[in-house]
């Protein structure tokens, strides 16, 4: 066994202890006194420094700096109150394990790691990287959490702003992709680049693309048909494009034009009345037979609906007329009994049809044939529309 003077020794500057030699590993025990447990064990032959234990508690490391502020401390067990954790049921500690807690020079805490694989940086805790729920917080106390990428140059070219909700992709002078999710818009191109969008599928082709240079919507391509499909609000398709034949479907029945109705008739126009001009250049409803101021007839009724609806300003007092194809219209066959196939004009009964049966005076006042018999009453049928 070595003497005292062959461990310890002192210079003018030092003083040196030295435990192990050539063929011994040198260890340092320090016990806690009241359960003689090892506090502190610094160990050469594993190269290791323990500190705390089973008896001894829990082992704490702090470092100071020069200013007499404690920088860093490194935990071997912490305890929080959960109250502190909104998250988390209230009431109870939960343990997070180790902590590690980094300061500043003024020994105010900006960075903490604990056992549960929580990271916090800041002294705001601006940044939180959550382990245990897989989630990254940026921003808060204050602060935005932005998100900035550079390029190998240094050049910012992904900016995600979370002041506004933006992301800009492209840099600083050339931002050719932004997503802006306070207006909800995405703009592609801008600053010398076009902004297109293609899609393509599960076999490489191209399927729709978008061409911001020419403004052209290609849809379709090598392989497949582009298609375009329109449908209202009750899920039923009411326009059709078929790339493979060319064919454009509308899918109701009538071509339309609208037309200003006159003020004081507005009420007894609805859809199904037989309309004529009068001198203003307005319609009203007809009320004389074999009327050759016949327009048509109001679009919309049963359930037939304009395919196509020309001169379409909107407005009050304007209605479509059903210029060309089927749509319903009021007929009366008081006067006459209606058969299927015969010519229509206009009625004296106000806004109604009737069977043109004097083919002479229906010249110029036919409006359409009846598609259904109607041997008396007044009713709605189908009508093909074919003005004479």
């Amino acid at each position: 066994m070595k003497t005292f003077d062959q461990i310890y020794a002192e210079s003018a500057t030092t003083a040196t202890l030295t435990v192990g030699f050539t063929g011994t590993s040198g260890k340092v025990v320090v016990e806690k006194a009241e359960h003689a447990a090892e506090s502190i064990v610094l160990d050469a032959a594993t190269s290791t420094a323990s500190l705390g234990g089973d008896k001894a508690g829990d082992g704490i490391i702090n470092l100071w700096n020069s200013s007499g502020k404690n920088t860093v401390t490194v935990n071997g067990s912490v305890k929080v109150d959960i109250k502190k954790i909104p998250s988390l049921p209230q009431g109870i500690q939960r343990d997070l394990g180790g902590q590690i807690v980094v300061c500043n020079s003024e020994g105010t805490p900006t960075s903490t790691l604990n056992g549960l694989g929580t990271l916090v940086l800041g002294e705001e805790k601006t940044i939180v990287l959550d382990g245990g729920t897989g989630d990254l917080t940026l921003g808060g106390g204050g602060n935005d959490g932005d998100v900035i990428l550079q390029d190998s140059d240094g050049i910012r070219t992904i900016f995600l702003h979370a002041a506004n909700g933006n992301m800009t992709l492209g840099t600083d002078n050339r931002m050719t992709i932004l997503l802006d999710g306070e207006r909800g818009d995405l703009t592609l191109g801008g600053t010398g680049v076009n902004g297109d969008i293609v899609m393509k599928n599960s076999n490489d082709t191209e399927t729709i693309k978008l061409d911001a240079a020419n403004g052209v919507l290609t849809l379709g391509g090598t392989g497949v048909n582009g298609d375009v499909v329109i449908k209202n609000n009750n899920d039923t398709e009411t326009i059709k494009i078929t790339g493979s034949t060319g064919d454009i479907e509308l899918l109701n029945a009538d071509v339309a034009e609208e037309f200003e109705i006159q003020p004081d008739c507005l009420a007894e126009v609805s859809p199904g009345t037989v309309v004529v001009v009068d001198e203003s250049g307005r319609l009203r409803p007809c009320d004389e037979a074999y009327d050759g101021r016949v327009v048509g007839i109001v679009a919309g009724a049963g359930q037939y609906r304009p395919g196509i609806v020309l001169d379409r300003k909107g407005g009050r007092n304007r209605l479509p007329v059903a210029m060309v194809g089927k749509v319903y219209c009021w007929v009366e066959a008081d006067s006459e009994p209606v058969r299927v196939g015969d010519l229509l004009t206009t009625s004296g009964m106000k806004g109604h049809a009737k069977r043109a049966s004097n083919r002479l005076e229906a010249f110029g006042s036919v409006i359409g044939k009846a598609l259904q018999t109607l041997t008396q009453g007044r009713a709605l049928i189908p009508v093909l529309v074919k003005p004479q």
